[in-house]
């Protein structure tokens, strides 16, 4: 199996990572890959900062669903959308987000 981050970047992890976000919960954890590797190079190739690495603060509360889109708002002023038809999300990161 190719791994999504070296085939076409992180950007191909965001709609799994919007859909993840939509629903987390407290101790929710989000990865992407195989993960069984005796060593980090497989963890390195999947890391994604663009998704891992910026703020994202508390759930502002659960997610709304208005149609086929659900969206959630974070108390860095991420904004998350998911669409169950389409299987697309979107994360809308704060501004000073880098």
């Amino acid at each position: 199996m190719d791994n999504v981050v070296t085939t076409c970047g992180c950007k191909c992890m965001e709609d799994s990572a919007a859909a993840f976000l939509v629903g987390a919960g407290n101790n929710s954890y989000y990865g992407s890959g195989n993960w069984i590797a005796s060593g980090l190079q497989d963890v390195q190739t999947r890391w994604c900062p663009e998704l891992f690495e910026k703020p994202l603060g508390v759930p502002n509360g659960p997610a709304a669903k208005s149609g086929a889109v659900y969206t959630r708002k974070f108390a860095s002023g991420t904004v998350v959308t998911f669409n169950i038809r389409t299987n697309k999300g979107t994360i809308t990161w704060a501004s000073g987000s880098q």
